[in-house]
């Protein structure tokens, strides 16, 4: 616009005078650099860490799906003749997968990058489905529920590393904590796809499994297009002059993750590649020999430990035998999904304002009440009877405020956490091993629950819980570190500090 058709457009119409044309015609010299910058820099329409993301958020949905769909598939199966302990191998053996696929990449290590790694995940995704949809025997179906879960243990470690070493450090609580919400939303796809599909007859389950394909295939393609993570390039390069050109890869890939900073891409890079040197000074071998690992692995593996053993499968068992009694089972299981969903949404757009141990404090507190209140409300049934109204009513209330504690804390946190601890080196490893501890724990608590309801009863189980949860918030308050608005590089430095001992000893 120039002076003249500024005249006419303003002036020429009488809604501004002479003078205020003149101001107006300054201010617009005055905006002309900038204007032209914005136009330059409008080609980055899109943040440049939204494929990364996208790609391991993905990955969570299909694991998520694998939750939701999986009882839907379990009961038709039934219906065609599954003995129970087939049954309990079709639904269990994909978590067996993932917990052997944890105990691999803990071996590997920084052998494979975080973009690579996912990529073998959808590959293992993919294969599994395939080979569950075609599969014509239980040993066939079997198989392919185990590779599936390989894929499941292997975007359950990369996802977080490639969220957290690639978005910037405001946005990276949040997002991590998306990651979560994307495997709550996985869950809640999966109950309906069971339930939509399961018109379709003996064959139904098929295509319950064949519907993962619509996230599979999309989440492959997006991963193949993502930018490894630079701290990963970063710490190949550290390895000998022979790796330093990785060191430029580092600097690009930060520049397009950062939006179109070539200085701050260069100061960044710079950084982290001191930090990794600082670092190898001190090493001394082993995880637990690396300067602020121990610390950070009392934290994160505390935090997966209490995650579990506060009963969280264990609680949802009652709502969903009170949902089956009632005839409510599809629509509160949905309704209930979408609770979890929200709490945990909720979750990822506060962790970035109000710190991650705020949350999990808050979280925990939550479950902790409600723990003790259906340790009360089972103290007055007894036990295998049927629940009266008013009991119903109570143990769902306790129960669903339960859910939310779980989802505004441990859901998201934890993984938020156990990505962040670590010192670079060994972040790999380290978040191998809280899987495995993850995965592990699981099955032992699913394990053990019904026979400790059975010695011991619902209330005292439910008070033990309880029990457990309170000392999870001193474990919280008193030993966590506070992560908000930290770069990976300073939360090294602050769990490096920990691990020193005190002058003089």
């Amino acid at each position: 616009m120039n002076g003249t058709t500024l005249s006419f457009a303003v002036n020429g119409v009488g809604i501004l005078s002479a003078a205020d044309v003149r101001l107006c015609k300054r201010a617009l010299s005055s905006r002309r650099i900038g204007l032209t910058k914005m136009s330059a820099g409008s080609s980055w329409k899109l943040p440049g860490w939204l494929p990364s993301f996208s790609a391991a958020a993905m990955a969570g949905g299909l694991f998520g799906y694998d939750i939701g769909s999986s009882s839907s598939v379990i009961r038709v199966l039934g219906d065609q003749g599954f003995g129970a302990s087939q049954l309990s191998a079709v639904a269990s053996m994909s978590l067996l997968g993932a917990l052997v696929s944890s105990i691999a990449v803990n071996q590997l290590g920084n052998r494979f990058g975080r973009k690579s790694e996912l990529q073998v995940a959808y590959g293992l995704y993919f294969a599994g489905t395939c080979l569950q949809v075609v599969s014509s025997g239980f040993w066939s179906l079997v198989s392919g529920r185990f590779i599936y879960g390989l894929g499941i243990g292997a975007a359950m470690h990369a996802s977080p590393l490639l969220i957290s070493e690639s978005v910037p450090s405001d946005k990276r609580g949040s997002l991590v904590a998306l990651k979560e919400a994307f495997i709550v939303f996985g869950i809640l796809m999966g109950y309906i796809s069971g339930y939509a599909l399961s018109p379709f007859g003996d064959e139904s389950w098929r295509f319950m499994f064949a519907a993962a394909l619509l996230l599979e295939v999309p989440g492959a393609i997006v991963a193949a297009s993502c930018k490894e993570s630079p701290r990963f390039l970063c710490l190949q390069a550290s390895q000998g002059p022979e790796y330093e050109y990785l060191t430029r890869d580092a600097e690009e890939n930060q520049y397009v993750l950062n939006g179109g900073d070539r200085d701050q891409a260069t100061r960044d890079i710079g950084d982290i590649l001191q930090n990794i040197r600082d670092n190898q000074s001190e090493l001394g071998g082993g995880l637990l020999q690396t300067p602020g690992a121990k610390p950070a692995l009392i934290s994160g593996i505390g935090l997966v430990l209490f995650q579990q053993f506060t009963g969280q499968p264990s609680v949802l068992y009652y709502a969903n035998r009170i949902f089956d009694q009632a005839g409510l089972g599809f629509g509160a299981a949905v309704g209930v999904g979408v609770f979890k969903l929200v709490s945990t949404i909720g979750s990822a757009y506060s962790v970035e304002r109000f710190g991650r141990k705020p949350l999990l404090i808050t979280g925990t507190t939550i479950m902790t009440a409600c723990l003790a209140a259906l340790s009360f409300i089972f103290s007055g049934i007894q036990p295998d009877a049927p629940f009266t109204s008013s009991q119903q009513v109570a143990i769902i209330s306790a129960v669903i405020l339960y859910v939310g504690g779980y989802q505004i804390g441990f859901g998201p946190i934890s993984w938020l956490m156990l990505s962040e601890l670590f010192p670079l080196q060994v972040r790999s490893k380290a978040l191998a091993f809280g899987t495995i501890t993850n995965f592990g724990s699981n099955l032992l608590v699913a394990a053990l629950f019904e026979p400790l309801r059975e010695s011991i009863g619902s209330s005292t189980l439910f008070a033990i819980f309880a029990a457990i949860s309170l000392s999870a918030i001193i474990f919280e308050s008193s030993y966590l570190p506070e992560t908000k608005g930290k770069t990976l590089e300073q939360i090294e430095d602050i769990m490096r500090g920990r691990d020193k001992p005190p002058r003089g000893i």
